[in-house]
């Protein structure tokens, strides 16, 4: 497994090569297994050392979006394949970029709940989104912080490419995330978004 270092947060987005992850907040009342996520707003992120806080209310779940860029450190003058926004419903289809011979190397996302048993794959370009944590004896499960919960520790596995990195995703409740990153909690969730207007 490389060093920490390998990956990086940026914008709250956690990078690894070309691969991009975010992580999504949607209300706890909307989410559903196997059901496509709509996002409610963008979790921000707090990196410290191989650990990524996040902030999770106890009225909320989170999911991960994730998607291939060109790896612009690698090659600055690369134009970036732009991702959707999270307000957007995801894309029925990868994106043609995504899908062509000339695409980045596939990626791959694992979270892992070391605790409970729990895990989920994503394998990108086919798939985008993971918001469904299961194991072999269990319903399936959101990733959210169980109210009387202080802290959530999940193992997340990224790799791109010949890259590999491992890191833990530290869910907290947002006082306590806003204590730790020095910022300032991320508003309380409101209504969902409208879906996209068409034509």
């Amino acid at each position: 497994m490389p060093p920490a270092a390998d990956w990086r947060v940026e914008g709250d987005v956690i990078v690894l090569g070309a691969l991009h992850v975010s992580v999504e907040r949607i209300a706890a009342s909307h989410w559903r297994a196997d059901e496509r996520l709509r996002s409610w707003g963008q979790a921000p992120l707090q990196a410290e050392q191989d650990t990524v806080l996040v902030p999770c209310a106890a009225d909320e779940c989170l999911w991960l979006g994730a998607w291939l860029e060109e790896d612009t450190q690698a090659d600055p003058a690369a134009d970036a394949v732009a991702p959707p926004s999270p307000a957007d419903p995801p894309p029925r289809a990868p994106a043609p970029a995504l899908a062509t011979a000339a695409a980045p190397d596939p990626g791959r996302i694992t979270l892992r709940d070391p605790i409970g048993g729990e895990r989920a794959v994503a394998a990108l370009p086919a798939a985008y989104q993971l918001g469904t944590l299961r194991n072999a004896h269990d319903a399936p499960a959101p990733l959210r912080l169980a109210p009387a919960d202080t802290s959530r520790r999940l193992r997340l596995e990224l790799e791109c490419g010949p890259a590999r990195a491992a890191l833990e995703l530290v869910l907290l409740p947002p006082p306590a995330w806003a204590a730790r990153a020095h910022r300032p909690p991320p508003a309380p969730l409101a209504a969902p978004p409208l879906p996209p207007r068409l034509g």
